[in-house]
């Protein structure tokens, strides 16, 4: 088998495979390179915000804030909530 899991942290709450656990992925690891940590699923924008202003304090706010709630929706613990598509992920980033 050449196929390797991720680690438990970077995979959805419901555990499936396809486009929106591999976009939750995505988003995790873009947490954990950005502020050092992977949140929960379903964190909220503002908590991601204040991780970001922690680890980035002269970053322009409005762009956080913007990553913030990209990352957020990309966490949501519905698949439903999250971007449907990479392009989507892309396009909003």
């Amino acid at each position: 088998d050449s196929s390797v899991a991720p680690p438990a942290a970077y995979l959805a709450p419901e555990r499936p495979t396809g486009t929106s656990a591999d976009l939750y992925a995505t988003a995790a690891l873009a947490c954990e390179l950005l502020i050092g940590e992977i949140p929960a699923a379903g964190v909220a924008a503002a908590d991601v915000l204040a991780a970001l202003r922690r680890a980035h304090p002269a970053g322009d706010l409005r762009q956080l804030r913007a990553l913030a709630d990209v990352l957020a929706q990309a966490l949501a613990v519905a698949p439903a909530r999250r971007f449907r598509t990479a392009s989507d992920l892309r396009q909003a980033l």
